[in-house]
């Protein structure tokens, strides 16, 4: 059977431009009452004083907008209340209001997802919180987050908690402690649950926007690494089963190209190693684009099924879905598994280009070891048996 697709007459500027156009910052709403450390919260979160970073820019009476190159988040941030304070009121107008006003625009830029922060220290929750928490959980997603555990025994932040799920079941919430203090985060350890939120963060942002939550995040390498696998593969994992799934000869397969390079754009972004206006470019299209075309034709000649454990079991009308998952998280994992180790190499002060680390060879060889792995197999399965 003859391949049809050359990547030479692929129109790579334009499927580039697609993918770009169609990745965004999250937006993120942080509100709570006054005093309750949500800069503290949010600059350990990111990893970078959010004040600095990014100017507040007022978008409502009592909610400032933070966005700037230096952030991959668009934060907002809403000015909090004092409890028994006539601005009760206020409060939720401005809550509520700004997440009705964004998405009545009808701009695409809504909020993604809130966070509202409950200072452990003050031990309740206040018919305000209540009220304001059940009104935003009918909108977006929302999560609790319990700030300043510090404060607490461990039977108040249990009463916290039990309120929390009494009151709104199914809010996820999350008891977190910012502390330079490196005995207190050892004694602490057990009950901050800061890693549980940053992954219910990424994963309630939006499929659009994941890949700038993960590259924002305060995380090491190999957290980064677990959510890209975990996160954004087996979305692409899914749209290429169901891209095979329609019936049109698999040598015509080029619908799969522009999820390639979706899929590679979201994983370089995700480590945040390298610049989209020319490197990244550059490196999706002279290899990830090229591969796409020889793992095509490879799989047409049967020896695709030779490389991916599983594939050869696989009966007649459902190979194209294995083959075309097969190609995408193969390469979703080479391409993840050369970010982290050139992340690992800057990180260690070794000067290398990532246009020059990230080469056609490597990137093949890397493939063929990810193929090996039950790693590969394991992911399409989750996927399919969602």
């Amino acid at each position: 059977m003859e391949m049809n697709f050359r990547t030479e007459q692929f129109d790579f500027d334009r499927e580039f431009a697609n993918s770009q156009a169609a990745m965004k910052k999250p937006n993120i709403l942080v509100c709570g009452a006054t005093g309750v450390g949500k800069s503290s919260l949010l600059n350990d979160i990111f990893g970078k004083n959010v004040a600095v970073v990014s100017e507040g820019v007022p978008v409502t009476r009592g909610v400032q907008r933070y966005a700037s190159d230096e952030l991959d988040v668009v934060l907002y941030d809403s000015e909090g209340y004092e409890i028994g304070n006539e601005k009760l009121a206020y409060f939720r107008d401005n809550i509520i209001g700004i997440i009705d006003k964004l998405r009545m625009e009808n701009t695409g830029d809504f909020i993604n997802e809130v966070w509202y922060c409950i200072s452990a220290a003050n031990k309740r929750f206040t018919d305000t919180d209540i009220t304001v928490i059940n009104e935003i959980r009918a909108r977006v997603p929302v999560a609790i987050v319990f700030t300043q555990i510090d404060s607490v025994d461990e039977d108040e932040l249990d009463g916290l908690v039990s309120v929390a799920e009494s009151e709104f079941p199914d809010v996820p919430h999350f008891a977190t402690c910012v502390t330079d203090d490196p005995d207190l985060k050892e004694a602490l350890e057990p009950y901050d649950q800061r890693d549980d939120m940053m992954e219910w963060a990424v994963e309630h942002c939006g499929e659009a926007s994941q890949s700038f939550m993960i590259a924002s995040l305060n995380i090491d390498l190999d957290a980064k690494k677990d959510r890209v696998t975990k996160v954004i593969i087996p979305i692409y994992a899914g749209l290429s089963i169901a891209a095979a799934a329609i019936p049109l000869p698999f040598s015509d397969c080029a619908v799969l190209v522009p999820m390639q390079i979706k899929q590679a754009a979201d994983i370089i972004n995700a480590y945040n190693v390298a610049n989209f206006s020319s490197v990244a470019t550059a490196v999706i299209q002279q290899t990830v684009i090229s591969q796409v075309g020889k793992m095509l034709a490879k799989s047409l000649g049967n020896q695709l099924l030779k490389l991916i454990p599983g594939l050869g079991s696989v009966a007649g009308g459902v190979a194209n879905s294995f083959v075309a998952a097969s190609i995408t998280v193969s390469m979703g994992l080479a391409l993840s598994e050369i970010c982290y180790q050139y992340a690992k190499k800057r990180e260690n002060g070794e000067n290398v280009e990532f246009v020059d680390f990230l080469t056609s060879s490597r990137f093949a060889d890397t493939i063929k070891e990810i193929g090996q792995s039950d790693l590969v197999q394991s992911i399409i399965d989750s996927v399919m048996h969602k």
